[in-house]
């Protein structure tokens, strides 16, 4: 097995320490359980993205979409939202 060095806040460390002791876990054992989950959690989305892909779904927006920051998404629906808004009003005035 594989040897792995870590950084972690004294506060956390000693959350899982005392968890680990009153559960009987060894902290080894948590930290490579959680990294299993996390990788499993990113294949299970991407293949989901791929299976869309396959089925004939065209994924580039999302892809693109993704890629950007949450600021980023959020300054494109409130452009959106501004967007629907003048044409809800441009409706009403004819």
């Amino acid at each position: 097995m594989k040897g792995l060095f870590i950084r972690i806040d004294p506060t956390l460390d000693r959350e899982l320490t005392e968890l680990c002791r009153h559960e009987g876990y060894k902290k080894s054992g948590v930290i490579q359980k959680l990294i299993r989950d996390f990788l499993q959690r990113k294949r299970s989305s991407q293949d989901s993205v791929r299976a869309a892909a396959e089925f004939g779904i065209d994924t580039t927006l999302l892809s693109q979409n993704l890629q950007k920051t949450p600021t980023e998404r959020l300054r494109d629906h409130e452009q959106f939202h501004t967007f629907v808004s003048e044409v809800r009003s441009q409706g009403r005035k004819k």
